[in-house]
């Protein structure tokens, strides 16, 4: 894998670090690439992605669960979510900003770090009741929603332009 790790981390930096600067970043900012590498980045061919090898090398020897959960985790996406606010202190409210659905999540600490119309982008993993985001999600001020929100509502029109059946799901993965 160190030739696409090379390609990914490129395309992640857009070509501003070469991976020997993985040492160089600091927790969040190495939790961010991995996660997009092992649950975005499609390898050379363009159709599988790292959380897809594991599934298909692993699925046999998993138990029921731990499958489960693989499957769940290779469902995700990364979207944009607006926090709510706190509920009984283990579980956080957000709302889809793209798709506008309401989200209980676990509290993995952003109840308690961010204010309600504050923006959190992550990933949402289902693998879990309630779901809970992924380690790389990240909380920005509430200013930063409209921005974000029409950014991505362009960058999804012109996805329609080329897939007409294309949902939120398909684009953000």
């Amino acid at each position: 894998f160190t030739a696409q790790l090379t390609v990914a981390f490129n395309l992640f930096w857009n070509g501003t670090f070469g991976p020997s600067a993985l040492r160089a970043l600091d927790q969040g900012e190495t939790a961010r690439f991995l996660d997009w590498y092992m649950f975005d980045f499609r390898l050379e061919g363009g159709s599988k992605r790292i959380i897809d090898l594991f599934a298909d090398e692993s699925a046999i020897q998993l138990p029921t669960l731990e499958r489960e959960r693989i499957e769940a985790w290779s469902k995700s996406y990364t979207s944009l979510y607006r926090m709510i606010g706190q509920v009984n202190h283990s579980g956080l409210q957000v709302e889809d900003m793209l798709q506008d659905e309401p989200v209980l999540l676990m509290d993995t600490g952003f109840g308690h770090l961010g204010l309600s119309g504050d923006v959190i982008i992550g990933r949402v993993l289902r693998s879990s009741t309630p779901p809970h985001l992924s380690w790389a999600a990240v909380l920005l001020p509430a200013s930063m929603a409209d921005p974000l929100t029409v950014f991505a509502r362009e960058g999804f029109k012109q996805y329609c332009d080329t897939h007409p059946l294309g949902s939120w799901p398909e684009f953000l993965s």
